[in-house]
């Protein structure tokens, strides 16, 4: 069984420190099994980052399959909280005539939050392996509202 915890503080544009901050915390566990060679593991994970307009926080669920020639890894993540945040959402440009129209030009900017997956598989590569050379092969999945 293993316990994590991390935090960071952002460094800004204009040189400053600490424009956002965040980190997470995090447990989990492996376990061997010899008749096969192979351990599995999996972990629980919270998240936050301060770094933008809003906080985000979101959890985490890790699964770990590793053997001697075939590794594979899920990891799954869904946001706590409100997921969106809209930063700006106003008029841009002055008034104009559009044929008989008084229009504006206007401007939504939202952070979003992803929730989402992804998955890897892979091990040692032939010939290279015994020197640490792996390959892996994943794909992700993200969504938002």
């Amino acid at each position: 069984m293993y316990f994590d915890l991390r935090g960071y503080v952002t460094h800004n544009s204009d040189g400053g420190i600490g424009d956002g901050t965040g980190g997470n915390i995090g447990v989990g566990g492996r376990h061997y099994f010899g008749g096969i060679n192979r351990f599995f593991g999996s972990s629980i994970w919270i998240d936050a980052d301060g770094g933008r307009e809003n906080t985000f926080t979101q959890a985490g669920l890790s699964f770990e399959s590793v053997g001697k020639w075939v590794d594979v890894r899920f990891n799954g993540y869904i946001p706590i909280g409100n997921a969106t945040n809209v930063v700006f959402d106003g008029i841009i440009s002055e008034p104009f005539f559009d044929r008989n129209q008084i229009r504006f030009l206007t401007r939504k900017i939202t952070e979003v939050q992803y929730s989402g997956a992804d998955v890897e598989i892979g091990g040692p590569i032939p010939f290279f392996g015994d020197q640490g050379v792996s390959a892996f092969l994943g794909g992700y999945y993200l969504t938002a509202e």
